[in-house]
């Protein structure tokens, strides 16, 4: 397993904090029985292996791996889940993405997942062919490097995250040629 760096750490600390309030959207683990999309809980703190330590609603104890599962912070006085800032999506942002994807690419820790997560969930249809394309041909070139290369590859969930997101883009780009 590998362990994020102290900054990074420290990030997800100061975004998840002690009695912070989540919402879950989905999560992928064997372990889990009692929790389901629309289950809330509260961050006691988060591990040095950068897991989010919970105490569920359900009564669950189970941690939240930022960039594997995927949750949302909620409001604590109403439960409504915090809304993304507004951004645009021009070039320049396009860009930010594709550096984002190309950082991710081949990295064995949760930073592919939290990039595919945050990218599908904030650019459906908003994304132009250019970068789709060239999001989809990168993370495809890197799949092939990687795999082929078992000593920088110890594991294939990472991998995963980033064919989930080449599969997307392409789903994009043909739903944009349709139009």
């Amino acid at each position: 397993m590998t362990f994020p760096s102290e900054e990074i750490l420290e990030q997800l600390r100061r975004r998840y904090p002690e009695g912070t309030r989540i919402k879950l959207i989905r999560m992928d683990d064997p372990y889990n029985k009692k929790l389901g999309p629309g289950s809330k809980g509260t961050v006691r703190f988060v591990d040095a292996a950068g897991t989010l330590q919970m105490d569920w609603d359900c009564g669950s104890s189970l941690g939240l791996i930022p960039g594997q599962d995927s949750f949302r912070i909620i409001d604590k006085e109403d439960g409504h889940m915090n809304k993304p800032d507004t951004y645009e999506i021009d070039d320049d942002f396009e860009t930010i993405l594709i550096c984002a994807v190309r950082y991710a690419a081949g990295r064995n820790t949760y930073m592919p997942g939290l990039v595919q997560d945050w990218i599908m969930r904030n650019c459906i249809g908003k994304l132009s062919r250019k970068c789709l394309a060239v999001m989809q041909k990168d993370i495809e070139q890197n799949a092939n490097k990687t795999v082929a290369d078992s000593t920088a590859h110890n594991g294939l969930w990472e991998h995963d995250h980033m064919i989930a997101l080449s599969n997307w883009c392409r789903k994009e780009l043909e739903d944009a040629n349709r139009q």
